[in-house]
């Protein structure tokens, strides 16, 4: 039988294992706060670019708002152009004024905005 005295167990006093578990545990500690500081300097770099993005967003939804208000716009406008293009009477007076005509009995009356002009 074994004499379980004459097993060597390691000595956790013992000088000579007592250094290198203590550099084992620096080096942990060392690398655990490497760690923690490379997150740090990752999150302080892309917290900044997440809320520029952030404020892009918002940018850019307001911009698209205006830009399908102007979109709108511009839809109205040219249906309107279109209907006063295919009016007889808007094209008979455009036509009238262009070409300095009028209808029997009518009488013009036309105001000269040439001294503003100078």
């Amino acid at each position: 039988m074994v004499n379980k005295r004459s097993r060597r167990v390691p000595d956790r006093f013992n000088r000579h294992q007592v250094g290198p578990d203590i550099w084992q545990r620096l080096t942990r500690l060392l690398a655990c706060v490497a760690f923690l500081f490379s997150c740090l300097l990752v999150f302080s770099f892309f917290v900044p670019e997440c809320e520029e993005l952030n404020v892009l967003d918002a940018r850019n939804a307001a911009l698209q708002d205006r830009y399908e208000e102007l979109c709108n716009a511009q839809q109205r406008k040219l249906e309107e152009e279109r209907r006063t293009m295919n009016d007889p009477h808007y094209l008979e007076a455009f036509a009238r004024d262009r070409l300095n005509l009028q209808l029997p009995g009518e009488i013009i009356f036309r105001i000269d905005d040439s001294r503003g002009k100078q």
